[in-house]
């Protein structure tokens, strides 16, 4: 047998060292290393499903972002804007305009104020209305004491106003006048205009178109219904049946 020489017998050993030193490599196991709890990432690092933020549907788990909260209406006295409560009326208040017997600008802000007991009734009733394809529209609701005394100055026939002395109902938000308009905002034919101090606005009066009677009755027979009154010589004019409860107030618009 030929025998190996020196360098054959050290590529022999180099080789058996390699060989083991492969084998020591493959069954090494690092060491396990503690792992924190606090449940959250590395720093630097950034979990690739991040939980929803706000309130999630447990179906989908689609995020759903929180609505703010409604602001509360500012409530005085009783008295509130009708408009926080309810927006679908039609507001033309004629006195913080010239558009009335007066020819002057008596509030200083279209703002429908109105005790908000008989707001409650009032937006019944405009729901009514809608239902047939009508909505309220509002010539006046609240109305401060010191306006009431601008109108009775100003007035030359003073039976259609209610004195000072005594205030009106409007001076405590429980009356409102008003009309009805159809879904183009267009008001339905009534007797008379607003304000106008005839005996066209009475409520009894009778020459007029069946169309105008029937409009008439349709708006009063539906306010009655809920917890409002007529009074004899005002088609537009409703008073709450609860407004001797309420005070008089001289509360700016501004307040609101």
């Amino acid at each position: 047998m030929k025998k190996h020489g020196p360098m054959s017998a050290a590529a022999v050993l180099l080789a058996g060292i390699i060989s083991l030193a492969v084998l020591l490599f493959e069954g090494y196991s690092p060491p396990t290393l503690p792992v924190e709890k606090t449940g959250a990432p590395p720093k630097g690092i950034e979990y690739s499903h991040k939980p929803p933020v706000g309130n999630a549907s447990t179906e989908t788990g689609i995020a759903k972002t929180p609505k703010d909260p409604p602001e509360k209406p500012v409530i005085i006295n009783g008295l509130v804007e009708l408009k926080a409560l309810d927006d679908s009326f039609v507001i033309d208040l004629k006195y913080a305009g010239r558009d009335n017997f007066t020819g002057e600008k008596i509030y200083t802000l279209n703002k429908c104020i109105i005790h908000q007991n008989t707001a409650a009734k009032l937006i019944k009733a405009n729901n009514d209305f809608k239902q047939l394809g009508y909505r309220i529209k509002i010539f006046d609701a609240y109305r401060p004491y010191s306006a009431q005394k601008k109108l009775w100055d100003a007035a030359r026939d003073k039976t259609y106003l209610a004195s000072p002395q005594r205030g009106s109902k409007h001076n405590r938000g429980a009356a409102v006048d008003i009309t009805l308009v159809d879904n183009d905002g267009k008001e339905l034919a009534m007797p008379s205009g607003f304000d106008e101090f005839t005996e066209r606005a009475h409520i009894n009066y009778r020459n007029c178109p069946d169309e105008q009677i029937k409009n008439r009755e349709l708006l009063a027979n539906i306010m009655l219904k809920h917890g409002f009154k007529r009074i004899s010589t005002e088609w537009w004019h409703f008073e709450d049946t609860d407004a001797m409860k309420y005070p008089l107030l001289d509360i700016p618009f501004e307040a609101f």
